[in-house]
Parts: C-alpha cells; structure tokens; sequence
C-alpha cells in the first residue's frame, strides 16, 4: 500500500499538440512498469527488457491490434523510477518472507504545466495495493451507478412483461 506524486518529463509523439487536449487534472493515466518478455523477430529466441517507465493512455496497434501507449511523457528521476519498482515489484530481500508482485497500480494526473531542471513536465500520483484497489472499485460503482440512471425505466418495463407472460 503505497501513494506518491512523481514527476514525468514530457515526451514521445503525442506530448506536443495533443498533450493540452489529452490531459487534465484527475484524467487515469497508465505507467510502463512491467518488465516485458518477448520473441525475437530475427533469432525467435525469448529476450527480455526492462521497463521503460514512459507514461501516457492505452491504445491498441492498427497493424496486429495489439495493446500500446500513447507515450505523453516519461519518469526519468531516479529517486521516483525506484520508488515505483519498489512499490509494484516489493523487497525482494526482506529475509525469507516472499513479496509478491503488486497487480493494482493506479496512476492519475496531478498537476500540469510543471517545469524541472529547464524541461517541462507534469505530476502523477501513483497508487499502489489497498489505495489502488479502493479507487478502482470507487469508479466501478460509480460507473454502475450512472449506467443504471440512464437505463432506469427499462426495469419496470422489464418487470411489466416478466408479471404478463407469467
């Protein structure tokens, strides 16, 4: 269970002229923290690469519709990339008790328009385990909530055919 605010320099294809449009303050946003295992195309052998920790929303390929990142920006300060390995990987050597792998990590916009070091940039509060878990399930409901005031006059239609037929 961890939270913090880290800081993403801008970059990649989409932090130019989308990066007004595309994010804003509380706006989801997903962090490249999985190492990755892959084929190699030329040797097929099984290769491997850390994780990148660019920053940016999920999209999937035209070509083979696999999933992607829209990159906006990367972590690139080393006291923040390993505060998030820390908290989505766990201590690996803490005696003989084994830390699993975090699966809920959250990330959502902090604050825009940053500038670091003369490079401009933006916040992200990442969540990590419990804090995680509760913001996700606080959106789901929220989202079956605001599906069921749109859909709500279909379930006494509903009932009325189910009480007519039966």
């Amino acid at each position: 269970m961890a939270r913090r605010i880290v800081y993403a320099e801008k970059s990649g294809f989409h932090s130019d002229g989308e990066f007004e449009r595309a994010l804003f303050v509380d706006r989801w946003i997903d962090i490249d923290w999985k190492p990755k295992v892959f084929v190699d195309n030329w040797t097929g052998d099984v290769a491997s690469a850390p994780p990148s920790y660019k920053v940016g929303l999920a999209s999937r390929t035209v070509e083979g519709d696999q999933p992607t990142l829209l990159e906006y920006g990367t972590i690139k300060n080393t006291e923040d990339v390993a505060w998030v390995k820390g908290a989505t990987h766990g201590s690996y050597m803490a005696g003989a008790v084994q830390v699993e792998e975090v699966t809920a990590v959250v990330a959502r916009v902090h604050q825009i328009g940053l500038r670091r070091d003369g490079r401009r940039g933006f916040e992200i509060e990442v969540l990590t385990g419990e804090d995680a878990k509760t913001l996700i399930h606080r959106a789901k409901r929220e989202q079956a909530i605001a599906t069921f005031k749109e859909v709500w006059w279909l379930v006494p239609i509903g009932i009325g055919i189910l009480w007519w037929f039966f």
